[in-house]
């Protein structure tokens, strides 16, 4: 008796038809004995399960950004224009997201007294640049320092000083919130950091209270002439947007 089995119907794509409940008539593809249902239904859950892993992809990379949960769906479309002073500001943030979506590398600047709805700004112009797909990364001055001085510690250290540098410093796009708040950090750190974003052509957005004059004394003339020079200066020179704004319930 001939007990061998001829694989060529096995190994060959297969067809036959099908009744799907509720597309009806298909044409159903089988290989290796294994039959895959109905066509338009396995389209459709490919896309499906294609969508959630883009949406879950999407949902991590705006994560990475780190934003503060109380600006993380900021939009300059959201920012309420409360003052004539804003309107020319506004403007030229989007097009200063534009410059960045097509590859400039020019730093921008927000100064301006507390409460002038900076960060509000800073994170609203990058979530719109990360909706480019560039990676950008939100870090809170005090907490820069925190992690640098930490570096410090050798018994107690996950990271070195100058890893802690390089990751701020590699990042595409930075934004540093809160420039110059409460930091005690030598103006070489801050250099060292503007230095290698400087040499690496990649922009860097900052918020702060200080003015030039003061801004200059706190990083020191070598990162100064690293930042300003290719710098947008936009000074938020308005009341307290957070007041104006605001929807604190009176009785």
């Amino acid at each position: 008796m001939n007990t061998m089995i001829d694989l060529t119907e096995l190994t060959q794509k297969q067809t036959r038809p099908i009744n799907c409940h509720e597309h009806g008539q298909q044409l159903e593809t089988g290989y290796m004995g294994r039959w895959f249902g109905c066509p338009v239904c396995a389209d459709i859950a490919s896309k499906k399960q294609q969508e959630a892993e883009k949406l879950e992809q999407q949902r991590e990379f705006f994560a990475a950004m780190n934003l503060p949960e109380l600006f993380k769906n900021s939009g300059l479309a959201g920012y309420k224009i409360t003052d004539a002073r804003q309107q020319p500001v506004i403007a030229r943030l989007r097009e200063y997201v534009e410059e960045i979506k097509t590859g400039s590398s020019k730093n921008l600047i927000l100064a301006g007294a507390t409460g002038t709805g900076k960060t509000h700004l800073a994170c609203a112009i990058l979530r719109n640049i990360a909706h480019f797909n560039i990676r950008c990364r939100y870090v809170f001055s005090a907490d820069f320092s925190a992690q640098i001085r930490a570096s410090w510690d050798a018994k107690t250290r996950t990271k070195f000083e100058s890893e802690v540098i390089d990751y701020f410093g590699s990042v595409p796009v930075l934004l540093i919130d809160d420039f110059g708040v409460n930091d005690l950090l030598k103006s070489d750190i801050w250099s060292a950091l503007f230095d290698q974003r400087y040499r690496e052509n990649k922009p860097t957005i900052i918020t702060t209270n200080l003015d030039e004059v003061e801004l200059v004394k706190m990083i020191g003339d070598r990162a100064a002439d690293r930042v300003l020079p290719k710098s947008l200066w936009a000074n938020c020179v308005w009341g307290s947007y957070r007041r104006v704004s605001s929807s604190m319930e009176r009785i």
